[in-house]
């Protein structure tokens, strides 16, 4: 489907899962880019390596995974509401996983399930 207006669409790692699974780890942004090779999509805020990246030296969990700690997840998480609060639209649609529904809504969300917040 083409996107026919002129909405930006942008990708935020501010907005990832919070890293505690293997399936939590991204791929460089330089190798997304060319499965979503779409101008519309803007990057400017993704660095070539946006998940949680753990010091050698920290606790792993069954899946040999160090996790991102919570305080961490929760201040990027704030971090982009305060962003999306300054944005000037007055809608907008962000698109994530269950664990960042739930620290932006505080509820269990879904999956495809539409909510709404105002922020006004």
């Amino acid at each position: 489907m083409a996107l026919t207006n002129n909405i930006p669409i942008i990708v935020d790692p501010r907005i990832s899962e919070r890293l505690a699974m293997p399936c939590d780890i991204g791929r460089p942004k330089s190798q997304v880019m060319k499965d979503f090779d779409h101008k519309k999509l803007v990057w400017d805020k993704v660095p070539e390596i946006w998940w949680y990246t753990p010091e050698d030296k920290e606790p792993r969990n069954r899946f040999k995974i160090a996790q991102e700690p919570l305080e961490l997840f929760f201040e990027r998480i704030r971090d982009f509401e305060s962003w999306l609060l300054s944005r000037p639209e007055k809608m907008v649609v962000v698109v994530a996983h269950g664990g960042v529904y739930r620290a932006l809504f505080n509820k269990i969300v879904r999956n495809v399930q539409i909510i709404s917040k105002a922020y006004f």
